[in-house]
């Protein structure tokens, strides 16, 4: 795992640059990569052109592992961040296929440039089960690729300056730089407000994006003209939606993996055996995704929380090891949001060496002054105050984690897949009634309401008539992604449009459930949840795995039919159909409680003052983004009890936050 950065220029840019250029780059990934460090500058080629690596060492800690690295025929060079677990069967590939490849260490990045020698790029993209982004230039060839893991489980982000072509694993490296002209991406800034997140491609700045997961984008050296920006700005949008294998002049982009393609491939074909059989499949594929993750040449542990997700991975992980694994879990003081003793019970059944922090509400309120640093792109999901927390604590012990991230999206574990399936008879009610429907939905919104169990059943009333009033399924998920209160505020910085480019493809019951999973895992997944786990580990240098976003689960539950995964009562069902089978049941058997915090609570009291700091402080370009008055009456009215806003206030006061500590016009 490591911090990747570099730097391709033309016009006033000189490779007499690129020296300080690099350094700041990488001195500004130094959490990502505590290591080591290393820069390289292409001095054969006629226009400025670097790498830069911060190295965390996870696999083979000798120097025959750092980065930048240069393949064995001298043709390609790579910075590299990730993991790519099935690096061994890769190595005797190439060793069977007679490729003269003399290997000089263990790591899986020498691994990775001898594969592109050996299959070319975007066929060994293709063999690899992995976690990564990097960015292999092409000595021969004169292309630069970028590219990016299937989930997008790894960050990459690419910038236009006016003379080069910035990319980074944060955008605080590209920031580093000074070339970029900060603007901000104003519908991006609109859409974040909205859901708490960017949708990828996008970011907070203007000519700037995320690579697309499961995509390469290939640009060729030379000068890169606006319009070839605005090709690149394109295909992203065109292969965040469906795959494509597009070229330019200059440029090229291609889909190697799709998860529109996936599902579609799993609706088509799904899954014709028994559950049994079913369940036998998910344990096979699953036990080998956890068994490549569990390689680590530094001490290797797993987050615990007591639910279906960890509990899970956690005890292939116990079965698979020869020794008690190390467990960890943290416990709130306030017993509504502590899932410890749930962890503890877990722990104790399978036998860990189970680690359990009781963190305060101090604990968590030190740390939301330093959260805009911490990460570097506005994120309004407060549960990364925990997931910080967790980390940091269990860096003392480990430096890799494994998480029990992506069941949720892969195996239909939210609630919302079991009851919005009720929406298949949205095509069936006539406009008038719809409209009734909003108009009603609007007068509650509308109405007083305090804060206690009134308000939230006026709430939920309240929504679930904005749902059927939906004209269609998209825009049913978009109002359920963001808080209706919103919406009319949103709509004075310009359309916030629907980031959610996807097809629809049907309304049957269990086509309904699986277009929710496909845009989570589209959206959601990339945008918040892979976000915060990747900034709040990597702030401190601790490696998280993810076993159950390996592809071949993925694709494996793209294929399982809804009843393998859901029904009316609940949710993951062939997860706990496993996990059943290795902790008695009694002890995981529960309501899902996720990692919230009291953000309610917080703003009204103990972060009071910090919310109303910087209310009063005046940004200009803010105020064109949010309505000063009404955002101080959202504030007003959450502080009286009157209403509960923390979760749009939160959103708003953490791009405030933002934008006073980073560079913006």
């Amino acid at each position: 795992m490591c911090g990747i950065a570099g730097i391709m220029g033309w016009g006033n840019l000189r490779r007499d640059d690129l020296p300080p250029l690099l350094s700041f780059m990488g001195e500004s990934l130094v959490h990502r990569g505590p290591d080591s460090g290393g820069e390289w500058i292409d001095d054969a080629l006629d226009i400025p052109l670097g790498l830069s690596h911060r190295r965390l060492a996870i696999l083979d800690l000798s120097p025959a592992g750092a980065q930048p690295m240069v393949s064995s025929s001298g043709q390609y060079v790579i910075t590299f961040n990730g993991e790519v677990y099935n690096h061994h069967d890769l190595r005797k590939d190439i060793d069977v296929s007679g490729s003269l490849c003399f290997w000089r260490g263990r790591s899986d990045t020498e691994v990775v440039l001898a594969a592109i020698e050996r299959w070319g790029v975007h066929e060994a993209v293709r063999r690899m089960n992995g976690m990564f982004a990097f960015v292999i230039w092409d000595r021969i060839g004169r292309e630069m690729h970028f590219v990016r893991d299937r989930a997008g489980v790894k960050p990459l982000y690419i910038a236009l300056g006016n003379d080069c072509l910035l990319f980074a694993s944060e955008l605080r490296a590209i920031a580093a730089t000074g070339r970029l002209e900060f603007r901000l991406n104003r519908p991006a800034v609109a859409a974040y407000i909205a859901y708490g997140y960017f949708p990828p491609p996008s970011t907070v700045y203007d000519r700037c994006l995320q690579l697309v997961p499961g995509s390469v984008l290939t640009v060729k050296a030379g000068k890169l003209r606006q319009s070839d920006w605005e090709w690149i700005e394109h295909h992203s949008l065109a292969a965040y939606e469906c795959p494509i294998n597009a070229s330019g002049e200059a440029l090229k982009f291609v889909t190697y993996w799709s998860p529109l393609e996936r599902w579609r491939a799993g609706q088509q074909d799904p899954f014709k055996g028994t559950p049994g059989e079913a369940v036998d499949e998910f344990e096979r594929l699953l036990r080998d995704s956890v068994r490549i993750r569990m390689e680590s040449d530094v001490p290797l542990g797993a987050f615990l929380s007591g639910g279906i997700d960890s509990s899970l991975v956690v005890a292939i992980m116990q079965s698979e090891a020869s020794r008690a694994v190390h467990t960890f879990s943290i416990g709130f003081d306030d017993s509504r949001f502590d899932e410890s003793g749930h962890a503890r019970a877990v722990a104790d059944y399978l036998g860990t060496s189970h680690t359990e922090y009781r963190i305060s509400e101090d604990d968590c309120l030190r740390v939301v002054p330093d959260l805009a640093n911490l990460l570097d792109e506005p994120m309004g999901d407060s549960s990364v105050i925990p997931t910080y927390l967790v980390s940091k604590l269990c860096r003392g012990d480990v430096t890799v984690a494994m998480t029990g991230d992506g069941g949720d999206e892969i195996f239909w574990g939210y609630w919302k897949y079991r009851h919005l399936r009720a929406l298949k008879i949205l095509p069936l009610l006539p406009k008038t009634i719809k409209k009734m429907l909003d108009s009603f939905a609007g007068a509650i919104m509308g109405a007083p309401r305090d804060a206690g169990g009134v308000a939230q059943g006026k709430f939920r009333i309240a929504r679930g008539l904005r749902l059927m009033a939906a004209r269609d399924l998209r825009a049913a998920y978009i109002d359920f992604s963001t808080d209706p209160h919103e919406k009319a505020q949103l709509e004075r910085t310009g359309p916030v449009g629907n980031p959610f480019r996807f097809p629809s493809p049907g309304y049957g019951q269990d086509d309904i459930s699986r277009l929710l999973s496909l845009w989570d895992f589209q959206s959601y997944l990339p945008g918040d949840l892979l976000v915060k786990v990747d900034r709040a580990s990597m702030a401190v240098s601790l490696e998280c795995r993810e076993p159950l976003l390996d592809y071949r689960l993925v694709e494996f539950g793209a294929c399982l039919p809804g009843k393998m995964k859901i029904n009316w009562r609940q949710g993951k069902i062939i997860l706990r159909t496993l996990l059943y089978r290795m902790v008695d049941r009694r002890i995981v058997d529960r309501p899902k409680q996720g990692f919230a915090v009291p953000l309610g609570h917080w703003l009204r009291q103990p972060l009071k003052k910090w919310g109303e700091g910087l209310l009063h402080v005046r940004i200009h370009g803010f105020d064109e983004i949010l309505e000063p008055e009404a955002l101080r009456r959202k504030w007003d009215d959450h502080i009286a009890g009157r209403a509960n806003h923390s979760m749009s206030l939160w959103h708003a006061l953490i791009l405030k936050q933002w934008m006073l500590t980073h560079p913006w016009n």
